[in-house]
């Protein structure tokens, strides 16, 4: 297990525009890469009772039929947004 913290020890600002994540990530990034390097790639089977559907980022409802900038999100069969049209 690992993580990684970038930070100081008494609150003060890491600079203009930068987060704690946003410096974290490549740091993790790289670490992971060389960690995972020698692993083969693998696909998570999705749960049972899990089922992806494609939604309206800006309301966050269901997607209308070809609708362009529809994301796909994951939800328990019994949680999943009604479909409007």
């Amino acid at each position: 297990m690992g993580t990684v913290w970038v930070g100081f020890d008494q609150p003060k600002s890491l600079g203009y525009r930068e987060y704690c994540s946003t410096a974290a990530l490549p740091i993790w990034i790289d670490y992971m890469r060389t960690a995972l390097r020698d692993s083969p790639q693998s696909t998570l089977k999705i749960p049972d009772g899990i089922t992806s559907v494609r939604i309206d980022p800006e309301t966050g409802k269901r997607a209308a039929p070809g609708q362009p900038n529809a994301i796909f999100e994951y939800f328990r069969e019994e949680n999943v947004p009604e479909q409007l049209f």
